[in-house]
């Protein structure tokens, strides 16, 4: 019956329908790519693999109000958390959140483990197995947050295959306010017995600046006007050289000399200042995955206006709309059990060593105010480096 009633429609009408026929079989190629199946615009299903891979991941920056995002997005009833005690080379995922699998020292490794074939299967396990049928009828996702994943050259490429089609979520904040607050974190994630007091953190962490700047001042990070991603990744590369030179005390050769007249027992936030030049790291991941992919959210903008930054992530990973008042009122921070970060937090996995503090307020930490000098100073330092963001996102601006 259904072949007499095609055969007996006008010859434009068939000549319609078979166009039509084509054209979807093109689309359904336009799913398919060289590293799985687009099944749905938030599942995309891996080679080798039947259930959808992770649709986000949050990949910076440190100390920019991460892990509050993503606890915020763990409350919505579409985004599904990691497989419980998820481990990565034997070891427990920090915060149920940051995987870290595309490091570098991860990734090498999980690479010369599984080889070239299946290594990537270590990462999709870690994740909750949704099916293409779950995804169209309930619209299930999932993801992670790895905010160091921007600090490293050549993650961005190595991560393309598994966010091919994916979303990446950057929260930036000021540069000054997150070098300041990193400093104090990671100073902080030290035991009680080895902080002696507030005023030592708040004395030094000029000096930690001032060596920082130094060593990125001999790599040349302010010649570049005009980088390559080899420009970028000998940067980094220097940078990362020299620091560890300095903290395995090599003070005896030429190239590390200089370096160790500063005191840097409390400079326990490595890359403290580098980490803040989000122009060299946006330049990388903006070729890799093109601006449509990547929402960079300013962190001022998410701690004044958190609800209303929550909607727009909502709607940059095709979820349904739902209300974020019951969960926006408490902040989220990576803390050690034993240390000065967990005061006045309650600790969301009270058995771990490490994990999810909560606060009842919007701040996650509590140190004094940095020097206003200082502050002056480390302004005019990133200055020429966030004029240069600007250009690319107009919005990221803290003049």
């Amino acid at each position: 019956r259904k072949l007499e009633l095609f055969t007996s429609m006008p010859r434009v009408a068939v000549a319609a329908v078979c166009f039509a026929m084509l054209l979807g079989f093109a689309c359904c190629d336009l799913g398919r790519t060289e590293y799985g199946v687009q099944e749905t615009p938030t599942c995309f299903v891996p080679n080798g693999r039947t259930t959808c891979g992770p649709h986000f991941s949050i990949i910076g920056s440190m100390k920019c109000g991460t892990t509050s995002l993503f606890t915020y997005l763990q409350n919505h009833p579409q985004v599904l958390p990691l497989k419980p005690n998820a481990m990565l080379n034997g070891r427990p995922i920090l915060g149920e959140k940051e995987v870290r699998f595309f490091t570098t020292f991860n990734y090498e490794q999980a690479l010369r483990k599984y080889g070239e074939d299946t290594f990537m299967n270590a990462y999709y396990d870690l994740f909750p197995d949704i099916t293409p049928n779950e995804n169209r009828e309930y619209g299930y996702i999932t993801g992670e947050a790895t905010p160091m994943y921007v600090c490293e050259s050549g993650v961005a490429k190595a991560m393309k295959p598994a966010y091919e089609n994916g979303k990446l979520i950057w929260m930036m904040r000021n540069p000054v306010d997150r070098a300041y607050s990193d400093y104090w974190f990671r100073n902080l994630l030290l035991s009680r017995s080895e902080v002696d007091t507030a005023d030592d953190l708040f004395d030094n962490f000029s000096t930690c600046m001032d060596s920082d700047i130094a060593i990125l001042e001999k790599c040349e990070a302010g010649q570049l006007d005009n980088p390559s991603f080899e420009d970028i990744k000998e940067l980094n590369s220097c940078n990362r050289v020299i620091t560890s030179g300095i903290s395995r005390r090599h003070c005896d050769t030429y190239e590390y000399g200089d370096f160790c007249s500063f005191n840097r027992t409390w400079c326990n936030a490595k890359g403290m200042i580098k980490n803040g030049l989000y122009y060299f790291q946006y330049l990388e991941w903006l070729e890799e995955f093109g601006e449509e992919n990547i929402l960079v959210i300013k962190s001022e903008d998410f701690y004044s206006n958190t609800e209303a930054v929550m909607d727009q992530v909502t709607s940059f990973l095709g979820l349904e709309p739902t209300d974020w008042s019951d969960i926006v009122g408490q902040a989220f921070n990576i803390v050690m059990a034993n240390s000065g970060t967990a005061v006045n937090h309650e600790l969301t996995q009270p058995s771990a060593r490490m994990g999810v503090g909560v606060t009842d307020t919007t701040n996650t930490s509590s140190y004094p105010p940095m020097d206003p000098k200082t502050r002056e100073y480390l302004e005019q330092f990133y200055e020429p480096f966030n004029e240069k963001l600007k250009l690319l996102l107009p919005s990221i601006s803290w003049d």
